[in-house]
């Protein structure tokens, strides 16, 4: 009689090896700004705009006797001022076995707001330091750094853990900002194994079934959050995809 073990999902360090290892395929969950009709720009999250409360005392008579009216000219305020939509993606990282990477990003169809064309599809990155092999160091705490786009962004891999931001930012007090979009991308990866093996008392168990050529890998997920954010550094658009690795054959 076979026995199918129950497996559960657990953090998983990756390596710029991990993340080559095929397509991440998934789907993304898109916030995008909107204009509202009351003329206040975009806020900088995910709530309505700080402008649309009255901090005026002298106007607090005049509010609550037309509350009927100020409620419906601000139903879009809050959440109602982001539309919502849903996108296919798939994100590939090509690395040559050395100190050169590329992130690729396809977008498929969506329902609803799509990933903005303010956010790069390729972005290729030099690898400055890579402690994924060391056996010094623990895996949960190696450390890989990325000098992305000729050192607009850095991009750290921290054990399970992916991180990628501007390395540099100008908002200068004479009104000039920045000179293009810019955004942050937030990233944890996991993995499934059996029950019995997701303690910490088990790290043998769990090495051992990785160099095992006729153990199955385990599956790779990826959680992924970005957030892109205009000229003047105000936020525009909030993304949140979900990731499943496909792993290429040994064929391709």
């Amino acid at each position: 009689v076979l026995f199918r073990s129950e497996k559960t999902m657990v953090l998983s360090p990756v390596s710029l090896y991990d993340l080559s290892l095929g397509v991440w395929l998934g789907d993304a969950v898109v916030r995008d700004q909107m204009i509202t009709n009351t003329g206040i720009g975009f806020g900088k999250g995910f709530g309505g705009a700080s402008g649309t409360k009255s901090s005026s005392k002298a106007g607090k008579s005049k509010i609550s006797s037309s509350s009927s009216t100020e409620n419906t000219n601000n139903m879009g305020d809050g959440f109602a001022e982001w539309s919502m939509g849903v996108q296919k993606v798939a994100m590939t990282y090509r690395w040559n076995f050395d100190d050169l990477i590329r992130q690729k990003f396809d977008f498929g169809r969506s329902m609803g707001a799509y990933t903005s064309d303010d956010l790069p599809r390729n972005s290729m990155g030099n690898v400055v330091l890579d402690e994924s092999m060391s056996r010094r160091i623990k895996a949960g705490e190696r450390i890989t750094y990325i000098d992305y786009d000729m050192g607009a962004y850095a991009g750290f891999i921290v054990g399970s853990v992916c991180i990628k931001a501007p390395k540099y930012l100008n908002f200068s007090q004479n009104g000039r900002a920045q000179s293009r979009p810019f955004y942050t991308e937030f990233a944890v990866f996991h993995k499934t194994v059996d029950k019995g093996t997701a303690s910490s008392d088990n790290t043998a168990s769990i090495l051992a079934q990785q160099f095992d050529e006729n153990s199955i890998p385990p599956e790779l997920y990826c959680s992924r959050m970005t957030r892109l954010y205009s000229i003047d550094g105000r936020l525009s658009q909030g993304s949140t995809s979900f990731f499943t690795l496909k792993r290429m054959s040994r064929g391709e």
